[in-house]
């Protein structure tokens, strides 16, 4: 009788079975059938648990993860910092985090927006921070502030971003540029602000939202999904810098959701009308981000779009460069487009 042993184990034997060049990874990576054997993941290991959530202390809980366990993160009473906090996804993202015990820092411009935001959760749980992202003593002065009212941050949520639409040469370079400074520098400097407290502590995370543009590009929206791609690279590498720290880096890529999103967008001979068919609600997105928090996840795709996207690119560039330029025709029409 065959015995039951994982399938990447069994997969090992064979190719030592038959001296295939895994011979040579083995000798020079002798852990390496263990990990693939037990199964990996980039959270805390806790020895012998399986099943579901176990009924522990908070502070200690553990959540399966296939046959290994995981530390998950508790949110009741963290501080919770959120930027674009004043619509869409940032707003639905303070609701959703106050509704999970967290006390919440919410960032933008928009001050009345956010004062209406704290009226309605109770300024004892939302603490409103007027901010521009992009403005570097700003977002010193914010985070000072935070730690005044609410001490540090546990959680920085990078949600803030614009787009713009058009052909790359079409763009105004102020445009360009504003999506480069809050969509790249933006969080990039945010995270630098952050990290110092949250690594002296071993405890927090940084979560960055990005979204499956960032997967494979799309015409119409280059500098957008070369931002988006940004911001998933940086948090790849991010995580593997400060692995064994304690905080976690997690990058969430939404799909189009139904925000003002378009309508704050620059437009450039473009029509962006025909993506309400696949739209997510914001308050799907901020339940995804709220998980993803809590379970420590690396890396979230939240539409069934962008991961059939992202496969298919891993399977062939051009089919899927194919398929986004006819996308693109399709949902952002340009004078001359046709729809094929």
């Amino acid at each position: 009788m065959t015995p039951l042993i994982p399938y990447h184990a069994r997969f090992f034997k064979r190719t030592r079975k038959y001296n295939i060049h895994f011979r040579f990874v083995s000798q020079k990576f002798p852990n390496l059938e263990k990990i693939f054997s037990r199964g990996w993941h980039g959270g805390k290991r806790a020895p012998g648990a399986k099943g579901s959530v176990r009924s522990e202390p908070a502070a200690r809980r553990r959540v399966s993860r296939g046959n290994q366990a995981i530390v998950s993160y508790v949110l009741k009473d963290k501080v919770v910092w959120i930027t674009g906090a004043s619509s869409g996804i940032g707003w639905a993202c303070v609701e959703a985090f106050v509704a999970a015990g967290a006390r919440v820092a919410a960032s933008a411009r928009r001050t009345d927006r956010l004062s209406e935001l704290a009226g309605q959760l109770g300024r004892n749980r939302v603490a409103p921070v007027p901010l521009d992202v992009t403005d570097a003593d700003g977002r010193r002065a914010a985070h000072d502030e935070i730690r005044a009212a609410l001490g540090a941050v546990d959680v920085l949520i990078n949600n803030a971003g614009w787009a713009g639409f058009g052909r790359v040469v079409a763009q105004p370079s102020a445009d360009l540029r504003r999506m480069i400074e809050l969509n790249v520098l933006a969080p990039v400097e945010l995270a630098r602000i952050v990290l110092p407290d949250m690594l002296s502590r071993r405890h927090g995370q940084v979560i960055n939202i990005a979204s499956v543009v960032g997967y494979q590009s799309i015409p119409r929206m280059t500098v957008y999904s070369a931002t988006k791609a940004f911001l998933l690279s940086f948090s790849t590498g991010l995580r593997m810098e400060i692995a064994g720290s304690g905080v976690d880096v997690i990058s969430v890529a939404p799909g189009s959701t139904r925000t003002p999103f378009f309508e704050n967008a620059s437009n450039v001979n473009v029509r962006p009308v025909r993506l309400a068919r696949t739209q997510y609600s914001p308050q799907h997105v901020a339940r995804a981000v709220v998980r993803a928090s809590r379970a420590r996840r690396r890396e979230v795709i939240l539409s069934a779009e962008g991961i059939t996207i992202a496969g298919i690119r891993r399977l062939s560039h051009r089919l899927a460069d194919a398929i986004m330029l006819r996308f693109a025709r399709f949902a952002m029409p340009e004078a001359g487009d046709t729809g094929s």
